[in-house]
């Protein structure tokens, strides 16, 4: 038995020796533990070779008989999950449009799934982010702020609930004004004239898949 991630479901492993005979009783082997969606299953069944019933060459053995066969518990076909995703540096593209670096957030993530449990790639993603976290060095300033996002996301898994991608969002910024630097000059407006409403996109990294099938 292993999970949809890979990992064996130790506790639902079954190893027994049977003696088989024609039209037996029917035979019903319980499987410990509680399956979950998408678990595979693996049966493989071996000949044995057994001299005290059978007279075999203690030379030539090869060619008993064995067969294996696999089945996937049924699941959902899409997945609706939370994670935090750190995207290193996300552009503004919206304008002013400039690089907003160190970001972090909480994002609930809906994709869906193949036949196996896998996500696929695209998903439909949304939540709360804090952009800019960490002052620009150019002439525009974006302020520290909360947004609420909403928009697609690709995701390549790289191990147990991690993943790494690219998303493309709409965002809602909670923010004080964006400003610019002067230099001094004294008839330069400090406040940049800018919507709370913004096209963000870039890299990420997201850690965690706390959710459920649906």
């Amino acid at each position: 038995m292993t999970k949809p991630d890979g990992s064996v479901r130790s506790e639902s492993s079954v190893d027994q020796r049977l003696f088989l005979r024609p039209k037996g009783e029917v035979r019903v082997i319980p499987v410990q533990g509680n399956l979950g969606q998408y678990d595979r299953i693996l049966v493989q069944v071996a000949h044995v070779a057994d001299e005290s019933r059978y007279a075999l060459s203690t030379v030539d053995r090869t060619g008993l008989p064995s067969a294996q066969w696999t089945a996937i518990v049924r699941g959902g076909m899409f997945r609706l999950y939370t994670m935090a995703t750190i995207p290193a540096g996300l552009y503004r593209a919206t304008q002013p449009s400039g690089q907003l670096a160190i970001n972090f957030g909480v994002l609930s993530r809906l994709a869906l799934l193949n036949n196996e449990g896998q996500e696929r790639l695209l998903g439909i993603e949304m939540g709360l982010m804090g952009l800019g976290l960490v002052p620009q060095s150019g002439d525009i300033q974006f302020p520290p702020t909360l947004a609420a996002v909403l928009g697609l996301g690709l995701r390549v898994p790289i191990g147990p609930g991690a993943a790494v991608g690219a998303q493309a969002w709409i965002a809602r910024e909670f923010r004080g004004d964006i400003t610019r630097r002067t230099s001094g000059a004294p008839n330069t407006d400090v406040v940049v004239p800018s919507s709370k409403w913004s096209f963000i996109f870039g890299p990420s990294i997201s850690v965690g898949n706390v959710g459920f099938n649906l």
